[in-house]
């Protein structure tokens, strides 16, 4: 079996393409309006349209009002929803999709979440910036929890992080861009060097 991959930040339909020619599981679409990587939701729609292969198509929400989340999700019918701010078991339970959530990896949050979850996203307390989530923390949520994780990812390191934690999925943005743009190099690379470690 191989992890699964997600690229996040996904901005234009060459980037959606490359995602998926190189073999990404996942396609990341970033709705936070205060994100640098935020795309609006007619944009997203017009690239989706220009896909023809099946993908899991992500929408992440940070804290926003619950309607416009599940009006997204029919919008641009969306497999799932990655919550990554303080949203309650009450708004995860009413969310018309699977969900992902954003947690930090001393979270306490595993066990009240866990039957309301299809995954945990392990990241770092700050995104974008830090050191790599622990491993040897991340390994031992990951044999409980399905996990996907975060933060700090690189074409250069993702092999080694699937190879120690064994997630079931792995997620990027930052890592695979060049000058805050996504790199068609990079995403192939990323996409490749995970894949390569057969958990």
């Amino acid at each position: 079996m191989n992890v699964k991959v997600k690229i996040c930040g996904i901005r234009t339909a060459h980037d959606a393409k490359i995602a998926v020619s190189a073999g990404a599981d996942f396609l990341g679409f970033n709705f936070i309006p205060k994100s640098k990587r935020y795309i609006n939701p007619k944009s997203a729609k017009t690239i989706l349209s220009n896909i023809s292969v099946s993908i899991q198509v992500v929408g992440v929400f940070q804290n926003q009002d619950l309607s416009y989340v599940n009006e997204l999700i029919g919008y641009l019918s969306l497999d799932l929803v990655q919550l990554h701010g303080k949203e309650n078991i009450k708004y995860i339970k009413n969310v018309k999709s699977k969900v992902i959530k954003m947690v930090g990896v001393d979270s306490n949050e595993f066990h009240k979440l866990s039957k309301h979850v299809s995954f945990f996203l392990l990241d770092r307390k700050y995104q974008g910036r830090g050191k790599l989530v622990d491993p040897k923390k991340a390994r031992l949520l990951s044999q409980s929890q399905p996990l996907f994780i975060a933060g700090g990812l690189t074409p250069e390191n993702v092999g080694m992080v699937v190879r120690t934690v064994r997630p079931i999925g792995v997620d990027v943005a930052s890592g695979i861009e060049t000058n805050s743009l996504p790199s068609e190099q990079k995403i192939i690379n990323f996409i490749s060097n995970a894949k390569a470690v057969k958990l």
